[in-house]
């Protein structure tokens, strides 16, 4: 897992020098988190997230992303890593409709449960995308590493939207469902998240984004993040950014764990986000094609 997370930020890092600004655009975060589990540990989570779009010139999009963390806690052997990539493509119409399809990986592995667990999702999907205004939709279905009861299927739709009203104020959100249905019976997981960002002169933007994930009667995760990032232009390469975000995490009847978490975000291209990929924010308004995936990406 360690030598993945080392291996993507290297090859995120060199990706503007090997392909024109005005072709390859994107961001990539490497981050830490400290997080202080009420009653329990205090579990350490670095972190790498990467997203980029490529434009080939001729209305086809090309993307892909990719998420990683490993959590340790003090004086345990324990972990938890999880590890979330996907790959999209699509054709961009000159009225600013779009369509097109994904494919996306999560894995999770957790000490004390038995090896690996992923979900492969595919899936189809369309939006918008204008100078100020982004909504996407998607439609798929997903498969488990453990396989589920016979007849049953996994399927993933949700929405998200992004509205630029100024040059200082950004806001978005986002809906998304998994539902495992079967032998007459389904269970729901959703995921719901908002968010903004607000720039502040010309180098501090602060944002904040709260989700929320319920599975069902069997509860729901709210996680509530706020910070600032700070534009580092004047010494280091043009859009880098470093940010700070305090965020917790409420778990209905468990408890509540508390989060700080750090960032570098380098650009890949010639994008500029002074979201970085790690927080509360970007999940809200960018979740996975999997609610889970959105929701363990969220809380840490």
């Amino acid at each position: 897992m360690k030598s993945i997370l080392i291996s993507t930020a290297a090859v995120a890092m060199a990706l503007p020098a090997m392909v024109a600004a005005q072709a390859l655009n994107g961001t990539a975060t490497v981050g830490y988190g400290y997080n202080d589990v009420m009653g329990g540990s205090n579990i350490h989570t670095p972190s790498i997230d990467g997203r980029f779009d490529y434009d080939n010139g001729n209305a086809l999009h090309f993307g892909g992303d990719i998420s990683g963390l490993r959590g340790s806690a003090n004086g345990l052997t324990g972990k938890v890593s999880a590890l979330v990539g996907g790959v999209n493509g699509k054709y961009q119409f000159s009225n600013g409709f779009n369509l097109g399809a994904y494919g996306e990986r999560a894995s999770v592995d957790v000490t004390g449960l038995a090896g690996n667990r992923s979900v492969n999702s595919i899936g189809l999907m369309g939006g918008y995308d204008v100078e100020t205004t982004k909504v996407s939709a998607f439609f798929g279905n997903s498969k488990t590493s453990k396989a589920l009861a016979a007849g049953s299927k996994m399927k993933d739709y949700g929405i998200m939207g992004r509205f630029t009203a100024s040059d200082q104020l950004t806001l978005g959100g986002s809906l998304a469902r998994s539902t495992v249905s079967g032998s007459g019976s389904s269970a729901d997981l959703d995921f719901v998240g908002i968010a903004g960002a607000y720039r502040m002169g010309q180098s501090v933007t602060v944002f904040g984004g709260l989700t929320d994930s319920n599975l069902s009667t069997l509860g729901s995760v709210t996680t509530f993040g706020l910070g600032a990032s700070f534009d580092m232009s004047s010494h280091m390469s043009e859009g880098t950014n470093v940010s700070v975000e305090l965020a917790r995490s409420n778990v209905t009847g468990a408890g509540h764990m508390n989060s700080l978490r750090v960032g570098l975000s380098v650009p890949i291209g010639s994008s500029s986000n002074a979201i970085p990929l790690n927080s509360v924010a970007d999940t809200a308004m960018n979740p996975r094609h999997n609610a889970l995936s959105s929701a363990i990406l969220s809380a840490f």
